[in-house]
């Protein structure tokens, strides 16, 4: 697998030749990902920005810092960094070869995460035919800053977001599939409508670490590609959302790495 800057901030090459596996997304929500037979997936992309980078830097002076640059839930005190993407390139499997020309976003951070007391997460973002691109965080947490922020690119000017309302989940395999999300920017609210193309269930453990697939109890997140209606404009993106199943109750009354189930040996 390579992941690595053509022109730092502009371009990416992203590669991959390796297993993969075929899965229904109901199979993903009953759990995690078991063995099973595999086939070969090859993937040359370049990415390319389509928006400047939006975000963060390392920040070490706490007298510097923000309530946002504190919240530990976001990234610590680390770099967080975002941008909207076109990719180009080839997606090879079985006897399968398939152009790909599409859009994508990078998210790029780094530092510590702190997510037991995390009890709603919503990411979302696209790209529409007139240029203009959106992207919203929130993230829930319970004792420490809410975050809620983003930006709106309009192919010439970056302005950030306000007040970013992204949709929540329900269930393991996207519920609802159907969403919405709200935004303020200078010209006022924004509402856009979601829709929910495919999805793809992990589960987050304490301190790091992820899985393929649900866990009975624990931080849910399912990720997907998503349909984005603007003003009347079709774009298309991403949305991931996250959800405690097991409930929020178990979660925060043990507020500790235990509710976090290890299927290792």
């Amino acid at each position: 697998m390579v992941v690595k800057p053509i022109e730092p901030l502009e371009t990416w090459q992203f590669g991959f030749d390796g297993m993969a596996r075929r899965v229904l997304q109901s199979d993903l929500a009953r759990g995690p990902l078991g063995g099973g037979a595999v086939t070969r997936l090859e993937v040359d992309l370049v990415c390319e920005g389509t928006s400047p980078t939006w975000g963060r830097g390392m920040k070490t002076d706490t007298t510097t810092m923000n309530a946002d640059d504190q919240n530990p839930a976001v990234s610590g005190s680390g770099l967080h960094l975002e941008q909207s993407l076109r990719l180009t390139g080839t997606i090879r499997f079985d006897r399968h070869t398939i152009d790909y020309n599409g859009v994508g976003h990078r998210d790029h951070s780094c530092g510590p995460r702190a997510r037991s007391n995390q009890w709603r997460v919503a990411w979302a973002n696209a790209s529409f035919p007139s240029g203009r691109t959106f992207h919203g965080l929130n993230v829930y947490v319970v004792g420490r800053p809410t975050y809620a922020r983003g930006y709106v690119w309009d192919g010439t000017t970056m302005e950030n977001i306000h007040d970013f309302d992204g949709p929540a989940l329900i269930g393991p395999t996207g519920e609802p599939r159907d969403f919405g999300a709200r935004f303020e920017t200078s010209a006022g609210p924004q509402v856009l409508t979601g829709e929910l193309l495919g999805s793809m269930p992990t589960t987050g453990y304490m301190p790091q670490g992820a899985t393929v697939g649900a866990e009975p109890a624990g931080h849910v997140a399912v990720d997907g590609p998503a349909k984005w209606i603007w003003d009347g404009e079709v774009g298309y993106g991403w949305a991931q959302r996250t959800w405690i199943r097991g409930g929020w109750d178990e979660v925060r009354e043990s507020d500790r790495p235990a509710i976090y189930v290890s299927r290792r040996p």
